[in-house]
C-alpha cells in the first residue's frame, strides 16, 4: 500500500452557502459606511518573500455562529475518517490578484492539512488559484521520459464547499491568482491542520465511557518502535470493531508511511506486525459492539528524524 498525497471530499458541510453569504455581507460595503472601521480591518497581509502573499483573517469575525458547527463537523471528520483531531480554530485566507504560495511543506504542522474553499470557483473572472500537491514518487516511466506539469503533481481546484486533505509532508503550493482585485471574485478558503490526539480518537458503542488508555499505551508505544526500526516514517490509521465479550476486528483505512532510507522492510510486512499486536490488545467486555478508530504514528510530531 502506497502513501496518498492528497483526498478530496465535495460538498461537505450543509451550511456553506450562508458561509459564503457572510463574506458576501462583509464586503457589501462600497463606501466604507455600513461597518465600523474595527470590522474592516481585521485582515491581515501575510507576505513572505518568495513565497506567501495572501490576506488572512481569523474566520469567527465573519461567520461566530456558522464557524462552532463547521469545526464540530469538521473535528467529527477528522477523528472518524483518520484518527487524528483538529487541535485550534482555522484561519480564512483571501487570494486577489497577485496572490498565492510558493513550493514548500508543513511536515512539523501537522500530521494532514485541511482546505476548505468558499470560492465561487465556477464563476469566477481569474487564472490561477489551484493547489499544486507534488507527489512523494516519481515513476520510472515519467522520470526518463518527456513530462511536464501533471506528470509530477496534482492540481486540485477549489470548488465550492470542496474539502482537501492532504499529507503535510508533501511539497505544495498554490497557483498564483491573475486577474481580479475584486474580493467578491477572490478565491477564499479555510485552512488549518490535523494531528494524533495522543490517545484513542473515536470511540462508539458499549466502550464510550470506559478509559483505554491502558490499551493505547499497549499499543502506540509498540508500533512506534517497530516502525522506526522498519524504517518507515508516518502513521497508519486503524478501525477496530469490538463485540461485548471483547473480541476484537482491525481494518487499516490509512497507510501513511515513507520509507526514511537505510534498513527499510515493505511497508505490508510493517502493516502485518501491527496488526498481530493490536490483535494481542484485551479489550473491555461492554454491553454492546463498539468501533474505535485510532493512529498510530513512527515519530513524535515535532521531533527531529
Amino acid at each position: 500500500m502506497k502513501a496518498k498525497t492528497h483526498w478530496i471530499y465535495d460538498n461537505f458541510f450543509p451550511d456553506a452557502g450562508d458561509m459564503r453569504a457572510k463574506i458576501e455581507q462583509h464586503f457589501d460595503e462600497p463606501y466604507g459606511l455600513k461597518q465600523p472601521f474595527t470590522h474592516r480591518t481585521i485582515w491581515n497581509y501575510w507576505y513572505i518573500d518568495k513565497l506567501y502573499i495572501y490576506l488572512r483573517a481569523q474566520p469567527e469575525k465573519i461567520f461566530p455562529e456558522r464557524l462552532p458547527q463547521f469545526m464540530q463537523q469538521l473535528r467529527h471528520f477528522a477523528a472518524v475518517q483518520y484518527g487524528m483531531k483538529v487541535p485550534s480554530n482555522p484561519l480564512i485566507s483571501m487570494y486577489i490578484n497577485g496572490c498565492g504560495q510558493g513550493l514548500h511543506n508543513d511536515a512539523k504542522n501537522g500530521r494532514l492539512a485541511y482546505v476548505f474553499s468558499l470560492t465561487k470557483w465556477d464563476q469566477r473572472h481569474f487564472e490561477g488559484g489551484e493547489t499544486i500537491i507534488h507527489h512523494f514518487q516519481t515513476d520510472d516511466s515519467v522520470r526518463f521520459n518527456a513530462a511536464a506539469g501533471t506528470s509530477f503533481y496534482s492540481l486540485v481546484e477549489p470548488l465550492f464547499n470542496r474539502l482537501l486533505v492532504f499529507d503535510d509532508r508533501a511539497p505544495h503550493a498554490v497557483r498564483y491568482v491573475q486577474g481580479t482585485m475584486h474580493p467578491l471574485d477572490a478565491r477564499f478558503v479555510i485552512h488549518g491542520h490535523m494531528e494524533e490526539p495522543g490517545r484513542i480518537a473515536y470511540v462508539e458503542g458499549g466502550l464510550e465511557q470506559q478509559d483505554l488508555t491502558p490499551q493505547w499505551q499497549q499499543m502506540s508505544g509498540p508500533v512506534s518502535q517497530m516502525l522506526q526500526a522498519n524504517g518507515q516514517h508516518g502513521f497508519i490509521t486503524f478501525e477496530v470493531l469490538i463485540d461485548p465479550t471483547g473480541m476484537s476486528k482491525s481494518h487499516v483505512k490509512h497507510v501513511q508511511l515513507l520509507p526514511l532510507g537505510g534498513k527499510v522492510k515493505e511497508v505490508q510486512v510493517c502493516l502485518d506486525s501491527a496488526l498481530e499486536m493490536l490483535s494481542g490488545i484485551h479489550w473491555p467486555k461492554s454491553e454492546h459492539y463498539s468501533k474505535l478508530v485510532f493512529a498510530l504514528c513512527s515519530h513524535p510530531l515535532k521531533a527531529p528524524i
